[in-house]
């Protein structure tokens, strides 16, 4: 089992709670191998090791299918889409999980389960304050995919995609003003409140994030039944422990930048009703070119309308 989380990230803490429960409750009838981020194949490569067979299951990001398909970023987060606990829930009792199946039929990797939800990304976090949307235009901005920088530049921000290992000095360099990373406790982690000091939240850009359980479709077809509802109940009995601990993380996160001396505050509601006015035509757009995304699209909008109207964000 290789993660896309590095040792030490609490992403990969998951996985070797997941491992050792499985191990253990099955007596020893199934074993399962942790690996952090690069144990066993490339980065980035593990869904493409699972239809080939190489390793057998992973702890990865739907994300991470975009090079296969347009809608796997959509089963992660996408602008003013589910939020973490919409998401959640989408898997479980919306279609979330029989679209990510559908999603990867016939590949040789199937979907086995939600594991690592999250809630809302910090909006931006930068090296000045924003109070307007005229503040953002121009900003030099660091975005983690290729459709946030046709959906930012369309709000004048000059956005670039960048690693995040690259975020810092960049920063520190003057290259980047700000950026859309992760959580608060994610950027915590990362001192980048040492460079830049202002954060803005909202879960408008990014309302979730998302990592799952894949499985190379031969090896899980070959586990006994009840093999395979071992290692389900486990791997769900694992998941709202750890949406909830990373809100406690948050918390924290959000207090330590203060002391720290950062501005925390919300990003201001022109930015939010432009950045929904412009972000939907574009996903509209790919929905166009493409029926399935169009389908998931659909189905989380549905979803987020039922949620919204009974009060559950």
């Amino acid at each position: 089992m290789q993660s896309w989380a590095p040792a030490g990230d609490r992403g990969y803490t998951q996985d070797l709670a997941f491992t050792e429960l499985v191990n253990s409750l099955s007596g020893g009838r199934l074993v399962i191998e942790p690996q952090p981020a690069g144990g066993l194949v490339p980065v980035k490569s593990e869904h493409e090791a699972l239809m080939k067979g190489s390793i057998e299951i992973a702890h990865v990001g739907a994300g991470w299918l975009e090079p296969f398909y347009r809608a796997g970023p959509l089963f992660a987060q996408w602008v003013n889409g589910l939020t973490g606990t919409q998401l959640v829930l989408w898997y479980y009792q919306g279609e979330g999980i029989e679209l990510a199946n559908e999603m990867v039929a016939g590949s040789g990797e199937c979907f086995v389960s939600p594991f690592t939800p999250y809630t809302a990304e910090v909006w931006v976090q930068s090296n000045r304050e924003i109070t307007s949307l005229a503040d953002i235009k121009g900003l030099k901005m660091r975005v983690g995919v290729p459709v946030l920088v046709e959906i930012m530049g369309k709000m004048g921000v000059s956005a670039v995609v960048l690693s995040g290992a690259e975020v810092y000095d960049s920063v520190k360099r003057g290259v980047i003003d700000g950026f859309e990373y992760v959580t608060p406790a994610v950027n915590y982690s990362n001192a980048f409140h040492e460079v830049a000091p202002y954060v803005y939240l909202s879960p408008v850009r990014a309302p979730s994030d998302s990592q799952e359980l894949w499985a190379n479709e031969e090896a899980w077809n070959n586990l006994d039944p009840d093999l395979q509802q071992l290692v389900l109940a486990c791997a769900n009995s694992l998941v709202m422990p750890y949406f909830a601990r990373g809100v406690v993380e948050d918390i924290e996160a959000i207090q330590k930048m203060k002391d720290y001396g950062c501005t925390v505050a919300p990003v201001p509601d022109e930015i939010d009703a432009e950045l929904i006015k412009i972000a939907g035509p574009v996903y509209d757009e790919i929905a166009k070119e493409d029926p399935f995304y169009k389908k998931v699209l659909e189905s989380q909008r549905a979803w987020k309308a039922a949620c919204m109207e009974m009060g559950v964000q």
